[in-house]
């Protein structure tokens, strides 16, 4: 059995604004996951540079530049990656620089 309902002018009002609402509330976290894959898209071309920097460095301050450039890209993932990355990438991340700034430090002392 069907039944009719009757809405007041307000009544619609306050529904199609919850709608709106709805539908601006899914666009920003659209908007999140696009930041989100493009903070990650940056921190693996910046891990990516760094690494051919220390596989290709020739001399110390080659090597110096690229422990600087790891040194910015982990102050970017401990100030920007708490709020874009999980905590298991996060740490991933972590767990790469350590490698690099070990390998780094390591070819320092031969210097």
């Amino acid at each position: 059995m069907k039944k009719i309902i009757r809405l007041t002018e307000s009544d619609l009002a306050r529904i199609v604004k919850r709608v709106i609402k709805e539908n601006e509330d899914e666009d920003e976290n659209l908007w999140d996951v696009d930041n989100y894959n493009r903070f990650v898209d940056d921190v693996k071309d910046e891990i990516s540079f760094v690494i051919q920097n220390v596989k290709l460095a020739k001399d110390c301050e080659d090597l110096k530049r690229s422990k600087t450039a790891l040194e910015k890209l982990e102050n970017m993932i401990m100030t920007y990656g708490k709020n874009e990355l999980t905590d298991g990438e996060v740490e991933h991340y972590s767990e790469v620089i350590e490698f690099y700034y070990e390998m780094i430090n390591s070819k320092l002392e031969e210097c």
